[in-house]
């Protein structure tokens, strides 16, 4: 059973549910016109399972496609860069896990490594998360996708972010961006550390940013 979440609405990472941004059957959509129905929440307690420790977040998107002999050779491929920005209780940056910096938060954020083209198939990039362990001084961490070479995402084939429990590869929230619009990035979504643990409140706001750094003010503004 899958529960929908609109965006802005929290779930608690407390008791897991998979949450979508976009409709099934659908065609990809924008930012603003993908959410879900609202309403969900009182169908949520069906679903709760064990609390959620570790999550992760992954993106994927098909390279470019080669066609021409010049092509192979002048052909811009398309780098979709995973980062997660760390927050503390004053509304500062803090931290910043990515391609040129893997690991953060004392080693309780990590990155996989950085994919330039998309070739791999599946998952391409990964964001792995130890919720229990990050410093207390952590209140709100984002996830943030970018195209590096500044390709937007009405030219990016099969492109997704997606957040999971990683230790039960439950998935949380999913969002296609392929032909969502001529942005060059997006803020998916944030954990935010409450009373009774982390909760997830969906964003998926498009943004114009081709590297983390880029994305420090539109972060900020959902903080």
């Amino acid at each position: 059973m899958s529960i929908t979440l609109s965006k802005g609405e929290k779930v608690s990472l407390a008791k897991a549910a998979s949450v979508s941004l976009a409709k099934s059957g659908d065609a990809p959509q924008t930012a603003v016109q993908a959410q879900a129905a609202a309403g969900a929440a009182a169908g949520m307690s069906a679903v709760m399972a064990a609390a959620i420790h570790n999550v992760a977040m992954a993106i994927g998107w098909s390279a470019v496609e080669k066609s021409g002999f010049l092509s192979r050779f002048f052909g811009k491929e398309i780098d979709l860069d995973a980062s997660c920005i760390a927050v503390d209780s004053n509304g500062d940056v803090v931290d910043v896990v990515f391609y040129n910096k893997p690991s953060g938060c004392n080693g309780q954020i990590r990155h996989s490594g950085d994919d330039r083209t998309g070739e791999a198939s599946g998952d391409n990039e990964l964001i792995y998360v130890k919720l229990d362990t990050l410093p207390p001084t952590i209140t709100q961490l984002f996830f943030v996708i970018t195209s590096y070479e500044g390709q937007n995402f009405n030219d990016i084939k099969n492109a997704y972010c997606r957040l999971i429990n990683y230790d039960t590869k439950l998935e949380l929230i999913h969002y296609n961006i392929s032909g969502s619009g001529k942005h060059t990035a997006m803020v998916m979504c944030k954990l935010v550390k409450e009373p009774a643990g982390w909760a997830m409140q969906a964003i998926g706001a498009n943004a114009m940013g081709t590297t983390p750094s880029s994305m420090f003010r539109e972060v900020l503004k959902y903080v």
